[in-house]
């Protein structure tokens, strides 16, 4: 009798310790869990956080596409206004060279009426 009652109270010690093991690992899981909740929710704020960077920068590089492409219309524009500047100078020089020949030419015409009124 004694050895079926120290046969059940070994049992019972062994249950007793497996009881314990349990409710340690349960809360172990359970531990694990609320920090596996919080490392997740770190990583949802910083994925979003990525992405609107992300964001950012596919938004810059538009800017800097349509800067660039407004750089090239705007050098392309100053290069025609050279061209239309230097039309215009050598323009002005031939008019003014014109405009000396035609004012030598009435000088030297009012000279002469100038002799034969005289």
């Amino acid at each position: 009798m004694e050895l079926l009652e120290a046969e059940r109270s070994k049992q019972q010690s062994e249950s007793d310790a497996h009881c314990l093991k349990t409710e340690k690992l349960e809360e172990e899981v359970v531990s694990v869990s609320e920090r596996l909740e919080k490392v997740s929710a770190a990583v949802e704020v910083k994925d979003q956080e990525i992405m609107a960077m992300i964001q950012k920068l596919k938004t810059a590089e538009e800017e800097k596409a349509g800067l660039a492409n407004k750089l090239d219309e705007q050098s392309c524009l100053s290069s025609t206004l050279q061209e239309k500047n230097t039309d215009l100078e050598n323009r002005l020089e031939q008019l003014s060279t014109v405009l000396k020949t035609t004012q030598e030419e009435v000088t030297s015409k009012s000279h002469v009426i100038e002799k034969l009124q005289a």
